[in-house]
């Protein structure tokens, strides 16, 4: 079992619909157990998989399902005894498997989501030592999954953090023009400095090119730069084109396996994640 990290400084490269889409080919065409957490404040992940009105109902009202907020937090209120004035915990549940995730897709493998939340931004400045909670919940449940896919939002940041620390190995998804290209040796060094304030080494598992535009020169020999450069050997041979298609089924709250127009992607992305599997099982 792993715990990986989709991680890309830059936004606007696919990161999570690669994540999203992934996650829900392991599922649902290698009957894998998935979890993917939404581990960014813009919720993306979450807008992706689970439609406005089902997210308010289950989410916004009542005794509403808990997100990644309540993971980082994980402080139940606590209220004053009023004997002896002392503070004890409040009558708030508990972050458990049970009130957090949410199962979207169930067959002969299963994908489960844990939700996001524009709230997550209040814990930006969380405490030091507030971001090894992931960690502790992931372990707590890695034995009821095949993989964790942990959908970072475009920021070094608290979240960024906490899933690197939460992580086995982390997957670049990437863009392949000039801007996202340079930003790939400011994200190894800000990844270097987690390594080096935190003693935990996280594997790159590689880099995976979306969004790709076959027909431009700049974009093939960006691609090729990058795979012949100092990323040789962790560069996926197989990658996604730039599709209208794609955002359409985004729009459509589907993945890309299951819209009607999207079908040559489906195969792209079918290749892309075999391919991750047959990486993994190597370095086992």
């Amino acid at each position: 079992m792993k715990v990986i990290s989709f991680i890309n400084m830059k936004g606007g490269v696919g990161k999570t619909t690669l994540s999203v889409n992934m996650a829900y080919c392991l599922a649902k065409e290698f009957g894998k157990a998935m979890l993917l957490v939404d581990m960014d404040p813009q919720f993306n992940a979450t807008q992706y998989l689970v439609p406005t009105q089902e997210y308010i109902e289950e989410y916004l009202k009542g005794d509403k399902r808990k997100t990644v907020y309540d993971i980082l937090r994980d402080e139940p209120t606590r209220v004053p005894d009023m004997v002896t004035g002392k503070e004890r915990p409040g009558d708030e549940k508990r972050v458990s498997l049970e009130n957090v995730v949410k199962n979207v897709y169930s067959g002969e493998g299963k994908l489960d989501l844990i939700a996001s939340t524009l709230q997550l931004m209040e814990l930006e400045n969380s405490r030091r030592g507030a971001e090894h909670r992931l960690n502790n919940f992931t372990a707590k449940v890695r034995e009821r999954y095949d993989f964790i896919f942990l959908d970072c939002p475009p920021t070094m940041s608290f979240f960024t953090l906490s899933a690197y620390l939460a992580s086995d190995g982390y997957i670049i998804p990437v863009k392949p023009d000039y801007l996202s290209s340079v930003g790939l040796p400011l994200l190894e060094r800000a990844l270097r400095d987690y390594e080096g304030t935190y003693g935990k080494k996280v594997k790159r598992e590689g880099i995976i090119f979306v969004m790709v535009d076959i027909r431009t020169n700049l974009m093939r020999e960006i691609r090729e730069t990058i795979s012949s450069g100092s990323y040789g050997g962790t560069v996926f041979t197989n990658y996604m084109r730039q599709s209208i298609s794609i955002a359409e089924s985004v729009q459509a709250n589907q993945p890309i396996t299951n819209y009607a127009k999207a079908k040559d992607h489906a195969k792209e992305l079918y290749a892309i994640t075999e391919e991750f599997l047959s990486m993994v099982e190597e370095t086992r």
